[in-house]
């Protein structure tokens, strides 16, 4: 006796575009959420901070705008003690890397929602 093939070809394929769909949603969530996390933190120091100059940062533009801003983000220049643009590099890369987590976080939440409530 042969299986209907047709109807399990059908539902395999709606799960792997089901999965397929989950991926894509996560992957996007997690870019999405790294950008913000970035952007906002940078546009804080921007707008609020000074560099090693006692410049306001956000009078500064381009290449000294964002040298500024990661040296601020790494605690100061080195020659005030801080850890310069390198820490700011770092620091700016944990902060990418804690919002694409939280995102993702949130992501996996709603989805467990959502499959609540289609049941």
């Amino acid at each position: 006796m042969k299986k209907n093939t047709c109807s399990n070809n059908k539902k395999s394929h709606e799960n792997r575009n089901k999965r397929m769909a989950e991926l894509a949603g996560g992957v996007i969530s997690k870019a999405t959420g790294g950008f913000v996390a970035v952007k906002v933190v940078t546009g804080v120091v921007g707008a609020f901070g000074t560099a090693g100059t006692g410049t306001a940062i956000s009078s500064l533009s381009g290449a000294a705008a964002t040298k500024a801003t990661l040296a601020w983000l790494g605690g100061g220049t080195l020659a005030a003690g801080g850890f310069g643009i390198t820490g700011g590099a770092v620091v700016l890369t944990v902060v990418g890397v804690a919002g694409a987590y939280g995102a993702k976080k949130v992501y996996k939440h709603a989805l467990k929602h959502v499959e609540t409530l289609k049941e």
